[in-house]
């Protein structure tokens, strides 16, 4: 091989090397974005099927005037029920701060347990 053969060739590796790396990364981190959006729309809606749960429970104990009964959500869902004064029913606070209005609660960045 000649001089600039050898100089084509080094020119074509480095720019196939660099474009597949580039290609790689970025493939990486779609995958890591899409994942990562998967987990929290799965979240979402395992928290609102368990509002709703609830909820049918809460208005069947009302209809029928007996004792609430609440369905097994699992140990990694903390539940706290208010009433319109503001009185804890039933579960327990984290840190003892009270929703303003009906709302999911993320106090500090704290996972389930925190």
């Amino acid at each position: 091989m000649t001089s600039l053969e050898k100089k084509s060739f080094y020119s074509f590796l480095l720019l196939y090397i660099i474009s597949s790396s580039i290609f790689i990364v970025l493939s990486a981190y779609w995958y890591y974005t899409a994942q990562k959006n998967l987990l929290a729309s799965n979240q979402y809606y395992k928290l609102v099927h368990v509002a709703d749960s609830i909820s049918q429970k809460i208005v069947h104990a009302h209809m029928k005037e007996i004792e609430l009964e609440l369905p097994d959500i699992g140990d990694d869902i903390v539940v706290a029920l208010i009433d319109i004064n503001n009185k804890l029913k039933y579960g327990s606070l984290i840190k003892n701060k009270l929703p303003i209005k009906a709302e999911y609660l993320k106090l500090d960045n704290c996972q389930p347990r925190c």
